[in-house]
């Protein structure tokens, strides 16, 4: 079933009014969905748990509405978190093969961005917040909410002055990342370790040993160590 809004943007003389007009079954059809890492559903949900209701007779909307609070917002360190770290993790180590391994820099990039918007999310979730939409997360006027809104727009100017053929860059822009995660990423087991900064020290090291670059080998050696302490 399409969840699908009818919208109305009217303008008035102090602000544009964003009317919404959905049919309550598709609150009914979102509310029956697990919460999840998905863009599209973190912003319907998002929307539908902060949208102010002008009609709702019967109070069905405020009732779903209520549910969603309680399920999905109040209850966001348990089921967001694990995720955002479990996305993290993986697109560090791919970061990593993109800038370091293969200097690929509209690849690298992209990877890097989304590194920095999977922490900007993290750290809404930490703040027991749910995440603004994706298309405005980086904006530093969103970002100013948090306590790492400056570093993480500091991180974003980082990115865009890193050349890929600069290994040594590529490396102060994660030492930079590893400073952020140290601050964001400190809850459950799951970070304990700061586990995926392993690639710089295992992986690199292991194939800069079997190539005999020793470029690499110091590369890894000067990488940003994983944790030993939550």
């Amino acid at each position: 079933m399409s969840r699908k809004l009818s919208v109305i943007n009217v303008l008035t003389d102090a602000e544009v009014l964003n009317l919404k007009l959905l049919h309550t079954r598709v609150l009914t059809s979102f509310r029956a969905q697990d919460p999840n890492l998905d863009s599209q559903d973190l912003e319907d949900l998002e929307k539908y748990a902060t949208m102010r209701v002008l009609h709702d007779p019967d109070g069905v909307i405020a009732t779903h509405q209520q549910w969603l609070r309680h399920h999905a917002v109040d209850t966001i360190g348990d089921w967001l978190l694990p995720a955002l770290a479990s996305r993290y993790a993986s697109t560090y180590w791919r970061s990593v093969y993109q800038g370091v391994l293969r200097t690929e820099e509209h690849a690298w990039r992209h990877l890097a961005t989304h590194l920095t918007e999977l922490l900007a999310q993290t750290g809404f979730a930490q703040a027991g917040a749910l995440p603004p939409p994706r298309k405005w997360l980086l904006s530093p006027r969103i970002l100013s909410a948090l306590t790492e809104g400056a570093a993480l727009t500091a991180l974003l100017d980082q990115l865009h002055r890193t050349s890929t053929t600069d290994p040594d860059a590529i490396l102060g822009f994660h030492r930079a990342l590893a400073a952020v995660e140290d601050r964001l990423l400190h809850t459950g087991e799951l970070y304990t370790g700061m586990w995926w900064r392993g690639v710089f020290t295992e992986h690199i090291t292991h194939l800069a040993r079997h190539t005999g670059q020793p470029d690499l080998l110091a590369l890894a050696q000067a990488a940003p160590r994983p944790r030993t302490t939550p």
